[in-house]
Formats: structure tokens, sequence, C-alpha cells
């Protein structure tokens, strides 16, 4: 969440140092702003509803209103144990509730065509939530959500694969709504199928983000179709596809695409569906190399997992190679070959990966203007001490100054005393690997190959595992 908050934040503390004495141009950062101060704090929904309809009303202002409306406002329709909350918090909660209600009811019925159609969805969903005891009314409800809502092939653009998968979870509850929670959820899965792309090197940020949100909603559809399904060889089907469209190390460096359609799809405890085929494999699967397959696929996105593979490699695969080899050879079948890195370092050191053959390297993209960067470096110098020098035959590190002077990083490493070596990009460097937001970290394998260290993951976690130090 800090994540996806963290440019409008900047922008918005931006437009906070730009104020003058004359009202500010308006823009789609203004409306924004006034949107969250008229939901949040004065909840007001006349002038929440105005900006709203401004964000609508230009074409380049849409992403703004559908990510905030599909976002943030759309928590407020999350469902929530208060049992045990006090009475302050339920009252505030209602409040909040009751007013976000009459709000999502006037864009939804709102003139303007695209905030109405950007609301729609959420707003089914609203009413199969106040009528989820309701048969009859849930019918109709799902019956409007398929032949109005699912018509376009693209149910991303306003989350329509997300209510969807929603308002199966209330129709699945009532026994007469349980056919059309099956036939629901057969034209999403149906849907999300068509929605999977591949990743190319000409693949956008935004196209990858969409990537992500299609796998992990198309993982949990097959997840829940698992549930209910009768029949061990169904149900491994479903789990199987479920464990194969789980986040990949590509989608974790898109989280924010569908973080919050895993926090009101499963209250953020689902990350991914692996560990629910695992379980299944262990306790019906008599193929080894089967349940070996899927637990190094799940190793190698997460490499927690790295010491449970060892111990199931070590004990049912009696192996003819150290599980150290077996593991580095299924790093190199999936990784990318790594263009040769070439600088001279602000010590006046040259660094040369193509020098470094037998060595992994952790190469960091970084800035002394990046705010999540300065916040790693501490520990990414203790890294540096305690790791890289003590064990230099192993691993080599390089640090790759972006979109900065050498004065302005001279001076901040000479200011922090860090010992780091730091390199000043030519400008081509984060270009040739695909560098889409800072800091950014790869690790390129002995052999050449190189993997993008997955955005907000314990680090040092990962490339300590990775490299078996």
């Amino acid at each position: 969440m800090k994540r996806l908050l963290l440019g409008f934040c900047i922008l918005l503390m931006y437009h906070a140092k730009a104020q003058t004495a004359h009202p500010p141009k308006e823009d789609p950062i203004i409306y924004f702003n006034s949107i969250q101060k008229f939901t949040n704090n004065n909840l007001d929904q006349d002038s929440a509803l105005y900006y709203l309809q401004k964000l609508a009303l230009i074409t380049a202002y849409e992403p703004f209103l559908k990510d905030l409306l599909h976002n943030s406002f759309a928590q407020q329709f999350r469902q929530r144990d208060l049992s045990k909350s006090d009475t302050s918090v339920i009252n505030a909660y209602n409040r909040r509730l009751l007013f976000s209600k009459g709000l999502l009811q006037k864009m939804a019925f709102d003139s303007n065509k695209v905030l109405q159609q950007s609301a729609r969805p959420l707003y089914l969903l609203l009413r199969a939530q106040d009528n989820h005891t309701d048969p009859v009314v849930l019918t109709a409800i799902a019956n409007e959500f398929v032949h109005k809502e699912l018509l376009p092939d693209n149910i991303h653009e306003n989350r329509q694969g997300r209510y969807g998968l929603l308002i199966h979870q209330i129709l699945s509850k009532q026994e007469a709504t349980k056919p059309l929670a099956q036939e629901l959820l057969m034209t999403l899965k149906s849907k999300l199928e068509k929605g999977q792309t591949k990743v190319t090197d000409s693949t956008s940020r935004v196209e990858l983000g969409k990537r992500a949100w299609y796998r992990y909603l198309y993982a949990y559809a097959n997840y829940i179709e698992a549930g209910e399904a009768q029949g061990e060889a169904t149900k491994a089907l479903l789990l199987k596809n479920a464990f194969d469209y789980s986040p990949d190390l590509v989608d974790q460096n898109h989280t924010s695409a569908y973080f919050y359609d895993m926090i009101m799809l499963t209250g953020g405890e689902k990350r991914s569906f692996r560990d629910d085929y695992f379980t299944f494999l262990e306790s019906t699967s008599t193929n080894k190399k089967e349940v070996l397959a899927a637990l190094l696929n799940t190793a190698l996105i997460a490499p927690e997992y790295k010491n449970r593979l060892e111990t199931f490699y070590t004990k049912n695969i009696s192996p003819d190679e150290p599980f150290a080899n077996y593991w580095r050879a299924a790093i190199n079948r999936t990784a990318k070959a790594a263009p040769p890195i070439s600088f001279t370092l602000l010590d006046g050191n040259a660094f040369a990966s193509n020098n470094l053959s037998g060595k992994w390297i952790l190469v960091d993209f970084l800035g002394t203007w990046c705010g999540p960067c300065r916040q790693e470096h501490p520990g990414l110098d203790k890294f540096y001490q305690s790791t890289v020098l003590q064990k230099p035959d192993t691993i080599a590190l390089l640090t790759v100054a972006c979109r900065d002077t050498k004065d302005k990083v001279t001076a901040y490493m000479e200011q922090k005393k860090f010992t780091f070596p730091v390199a000043m990009s030519d400008g081509k460097i984060e270009k040739i690997y695909k560098v889409e937001g800072y800091p950014t970290k790869v690790l390129i394998t002995p052999e050449g190959k190189y993997i993008t260290v997955p955005f907000g993951v314990d680090w040092v976690g990962f490339v300590n595992q990775y490299v078996g130090i």
C-alpha cells in the first residue's frame, strides 16, 4: 500500500510547497487531494462528487479516477469483523459506510458516462452485499453483472474481475444461488484466461501491471473452484493452475497492481496459492518428481522455500549431484543472459563483470535523490562489509548512481561514511537492465545470467538464499 501511494504523496507534497497567495491551477492532483479530503475528513458527498466529475471529464485524468475509486475508496466496502471493536469504532465505521454508500450511488447514476461506468461494478457489489440473504434480488444482480459488466473482454479497467469474484462469494453462500455462482465463476475464469499475456523485452510497465492483475485473479478463481470441486483429479488440476499463475518474480515487482484485490478477496492472507498445492500433493501424490518440480518453482520465486526444497531433494530423489549444483542449474535455466557491465568507480578502480566469472554479482541501481534508496543504504553498507568483503571469491557488489551527479554522490558517500563501491550511470545501463524504479537490484549468476530481485522483499535474505551464503 505504501508503494502504491508513494507517487501521490510526492505529488501532493510538491503542490503543498508550491502554494502562493494566488489560487493553484486546477489539475488531477488537486482534484484527487480534494476528493480525499471530502471522503476521509469532511464526509461531504456533494463536494466529493464535484471533484470526481472533474476527473471524469478529461480522458487523461481517468487513471486518477479509477485508481482512487477502485483502490482506496473501494476499501470502504470490504467486509470486516468488528465484533471485538468498541462502540466508538463501530459507530465511526457505520457513519463512514453510510456516507460511502450514498456517494457510490450518486456516482453510479451520474450523467457523466465515464463516472457512471467506472462506479457500476462496485455499486452492484454493494447491492449484493446489502441483499445477501435474498436469492431473488441476488439473481437479478448477478444477471445484470454478467450481461452488462462482463460484455467486454477487458475486465480490468473497472476491476469487474474483482467485483465479480466478490459477488460469487456472496452467491455461493446461498443454496438457491449456488448454480448461478458457478455460472458466474466460469464466465470470469474464461475472461481472466483470455487476459493472460506473455512478457517480452518490449512489455511496458502498465502492461506488466495488468499481467500481474490477470494472473493473480485467475489463480484465485482456480483456487476457489478447487475448494468447491468434487474428485481428486479435478481438484489437482485446479490447484495446479492456481499454483502456476500465482505471482512470479515479474509480478512481485508489480504487487501494487493486485494489492487491493488481494485485500478484498482474501483479507490479504493469500499472497500466492502455492502452499495449497504443496499440501495437496504431499497428501495425495506418489510422484516425487512432481512434488520436487512444484517446490523448485516456488523456491525460485520465494527462496525462503529453499530449505524445504533441499530437504525434500536430499530425502526423496537420491541425487546424483549435490543440491548446490541442482539449485544453480535451475536458476540459470530460468534467468536471462546478463549484458556485460563495465565502469570506472568513484574511487578510480575499474569494474568489469566479464572479469568476475565464477562469482555472483549484486548490482544495485540507486540515487541519492531516492528516499527508499537512502533508507536501504545503511543495510547495504553492512551487507558489503559483513558479506561481500568477507567472501570476495563468492560475491561482488556494484552500485550504480542514476540521474545523479558525481559531486552529489561523492558528498553523500563522504557524509554518510558509506564504503560500498559506486559508479556513475552512463544513462544506458538502466535501460539495458530495464530498471523501472529505484532502488532496483539485479543478481548475476557466476554463469552470467541474471534475475531481478523483487521490490519490497527482504533483499538480504533473498540474495543469501540464492547465493547460498
